[in-house]
Order: C-alpha cells, then structure tokens, then sequence
C-alpha cells in the first residue's frame, strides 16, 4: 500500500492577474499555469462568465529536460 501512494503525483495549479485593480472598461490578463497533471485549458471557466466576458484565450505547454528530469508546464491566458 505504501508503494502506491508514493507513485501518486500531486498536481499543481496558480493562478496570477497582471494587475491590482481595474477601472471599469479595462481588461485584465488571467493567467493559469499547471505542471504536468494539469490542463489548465480543460478547466471549466463558466462561473467566470457571470461578472466577466473572456475576450480572447491562449494556451501554451512548454517541456524542458534538465539533469535527468522532464519538467512539463501548461499555461492558458485569457484577456476579460
């Protein structure tokens, strides 16, 4: 049983704004990113849709390989 819950990888998720505060009329950058378990793309973004309009969407995943380990991250930003 030990051996299972060691090879269980723990997701990770953040979630940054490019900003503090907003008038009203401007937009703002959201910016999720995620390791390797996550598909910050595949999140569900409805609850966002009542107080804010997504204007455009990017995603992007980026793998690097260094000293013997694959490090894979995932990012979607999105303009609202």
């Amino acid at each position: 049983m030990a051996s299972l819950w060691a090879s269980v990888a723990v997701a990770e998720l953040s979630a940054t704004v490019d900003r503090r505060e907003i008038a009203m009329g401007e937009t703002l950058r959201l910016t999720l990113l995620g390791d390797a378990g996550e598909q910050p793309a595949e999140i569900d973004l409805s609850p966002l849709s009542r107080d804010w309009e997504i204007l455009s969407r990017s995603s992007a995943t980026n793998a690097r390989y260094i000293n013997g380990q694959n490090q894979v991250t995932r990012s979607l930003e999105m303009e609202e």
